[in-house]
């Protein structure tokens, strides 16, 4: 009974539903012989079952996280914390203003990497991220700061970096802020390879500590076969990091290489 509850559950709610949903939709349309709403329907399901299963999103997530075994060539001298979200939380049990934010998706677990990373290293974190869709917010790397000195970190080790918008902005803006070159960049493991690439070609020498691992190790079951919407997820995340570094070679190429001059993403 346990099995076919669990089943039902991966068949019923999104993204599996919506895939039987368009899949009867093609069979309808097809039995009624109208072939290009049938092709449309059929497309639909499949891709979106495809980018469902975890055989998919691990492919497509591989190459960006394999990128946090790369070794660092040099001993850091300082901690960066990339922000990966941060909301004005209506239910937050922390006293704070109208302005304040909470982080929220990656964020905090980066930033508690961070904070451990210090308790053993003893070196100071950067925080960097500002709040590029919401005005008269306070920024995300503020919001990082208030979690890590609730952890346990001195405010005076802490460098806040609050006006980037993106992450070549992420490593453009702290040479404004610290002269260190030499860094441990801690971010989420899909994210690595699009931050270690951003903070490369800006002079800095990185040694990746990455958080929120998603690739699964090991042989897939039937159940890494029925469509989840956590897989689903992780193969947007992958899709979004491929798309923006192809976006970060044409904005921000180098060489010279660039097509585009102003905005970021």
């Amino acid at each position: 009974m346990f099995l076919i509850g669990k089943l039902l559950t991966y068949l019923i709610l999104p993204p599996g539903g919506i895939i039987l949903i368009w899949a009867a939709a093609g069979v309808f349309a097809l039995r009624r012989r109208v072939h290009i709403p049938a092709i449309l329907s059929f497309s639909s399901a499949l891709l979106l079952y495809s980018l469902s299963i975890q055989p998919v999103s691990n492919f497509l997530l591989f190459p960006l996280e394999k990128a946090s075994l790369q070794n660092g060539e040099t001993e850091p001298q300082l901690i960066v914390a990339l922000g990966g979200g941060a909301i004005s939380a209506q239910f937050s049990p922390d006293n704070l203003t109208d302005t304040s934010r909470v982080l929220s998706g990656d964020s905090a677990t980066r930033a508690t990497e961070a904070a451990a990373l210090h308790l053993e290293s003893g070196l100071p974190i950067a925080v960097s991220g500002g709040s590029p869709l919401e005005e008269g917010v306070e920024s995300e790397a503020a919001a990082a700061f208030r979690l890590l000195v609730r952890l346990g970190v001195p405010s005076e080790a802490i460098i806040i970096e609050g006006e980037s918008r993106n992450t070549w902005e992420n490593a453009q803006y702290l040479k404004d802020e610290t002269e260190f070159r030499s860094i441990y960049l801690v971010t989420s493991a899909y994210h690595m390879r699009r931050a270690i690439e951003s903070f490369s070609a800006q002079g800095y020498r990185v040694t990746p500590r990455a958080t929120n691992q998603r690739v699964a190790a090991g042989g897939f079951t039937f159940w890494e076969l029925l469509p989840n919407s956590s897989d689903f997820g992780n193969s947007v995340l992958a899709l979004h990091e491929h798309v923006g570094r192809f976006f970060y070679r044409i904005r921000y190429g180098s060489g010279g290489y660039r097509l585009l001059t102003t905005g970021g993403s």
